[in-house]
């Protein structure tokens, strides 16, 4: 029985690593997500209102594309965990 029995400090230590890596981590990751799905969609929008238009004579989207859309990651990650750390949610 010694196995079945955990003490309230091993518990409280669990979710107070859970709490700080959801708070540090997971949370500003999907923030970033977020910041990366909507600049890359701006991103095919605006090269399909070019293509709509005329501007442009294929509708392509490369590796470019791609690496701006991680400005938006790493902005709005960075806006998220700045946050977090200062206290306010």
């Amino acid at each position: 029985m010694k196995g079945v029995i955990v003490s309230q400090v091993e518990v409280l230590k669990r979710k107070r690593t859970f709490s700080i890596f959801n708070k540090f981590f997971f949370s500003p990751f999907r923030a970033g997500l977020f910041g990366y799905s909507a600049f890359f969609s701006i991103l095919i929008i605006s090269q399909y209102l070019g293509y709509l238009i005329g501007n442009r004579e294929l509708f392509l989207i490369d590796e470019k594309d791609v690496l701006l859309s991680l400005i938006g990651f790493v902005f709005v990650f960075s806006f998220r965990l700045m946050e977090n750390y200062r206290g306010k949610e």
